[in-house]
């Protein structure tokens, strides 16, 4: 039961998680299916012409878990209102109730049903959990389809056939990699590396769907890798929509035990 337990609390942590970006005056974007433009200012215009905009989300996903030791599926429930906070609901089977989060710009707290403990951490958790130095905006971002850090002008173009290929490397060595679909300038892939501590965090956007007039992933596949493990994570959004009220329900049921995380 705790080896299942732990299961569930890893894979709700990482999806929440496990794993920021005006458009010039009248120029139209390229409608190529390769890349043509040689000016990274130029294609950082595109992107953010291209972000989503939103004052809240409601979601509902299927998030996958996967080690080489273990996995596990759990259906989740997500609002996210901008700036503020992000609450999952998770339940497996899509009906037994196993946990809730709630992850503010300053706190992530959550609690699980099965064994009754809950826990209240700072944003040092997450890091943690995903190998990367992410705040709440980043979270937000990825959860999205965005980039968890802005394109600007330390970022070097390089030569790809298929892409908009951009990299950058910063103090010890921390390394950024996009990957953005010439078509629509969304996010195809990013990845932020430290090759000297063998940390990375890499994170897949295989397609987007139009919600709402807005470039919206389908699927986010999430890798996260340290020394000691190699973590897979999918999400799957089954339904999204824009700009709805959305509340945060998030009590911890009388009786439950603090977790020392």
């Amino acid at each position: 039961m705790k080896m299942f337990l732990n299961k569930i609390k890893r894979t709700s942590l990482l999806i929440a998680v496990s794993f920021l970006w005006l458009a010039c005056k009248t120029t139209k974007a390229p409608t190529s299916n390769s890349p043509t433009l040689t000016s990274v200012k130029k294609i950082e215009k595109f992107h953010e012409k291209e972000q989503v905009n939103f004052k809240t989300i409601k979601a509902r996903l299927k998030g996958s878990y996967k080690t080489e030791k273990d996995e596990q599926s759990i259906s989740i429930s997500m609002r996210i209102k901008k700036g503020e906070g992000i609450w999952l609901s998770a339940k497996l089977a899509g009906v037994i109730p196993l946990a809730k989060i709630y992850i503010t710009p300053n706190r992530v707290q959550a609690y699980e049903k099965i064994n009754g403990t809950y826990w209240d951490s700072d944003f040092s958790f997450i890091q943690n959990y995903l190998n990367a130095d992410l705040n709440y905006k980043n979270l937000e971002s990825f959860l999205t389809g965005e980039l968890i850090y802005p394109i600007n002008k330390s970022f070097n173009l390089e030569n790809n056939e298929r892409y908009y290929a951009l990299n950058k490397k910063e103090y010890q060595n921390l390394i950024f990699d996009i990957l953005l679909d010439p078509t629509n300038f969304k996010v195809k892939q990013q990845r932020i590396a430290q090759p000297f501590n063998n940390r990375s965090l890499k994170i897949d956007y295989p397609s987007y769907s139009k919600i709402a007039g807005q470039w919206f992933p389908n699927r986010i596949e999430i890798q996260s890798k340290n020394k000691k493990e190699n973590t897979n994570v999918s999400i799957d959004y089954r339904s999204v929509v824009f700009n709805e009220e959305v509340s945060f329900p998030y009590t911890v049921p009388k009786g439950y035990k603090k977790m020392i995380l």
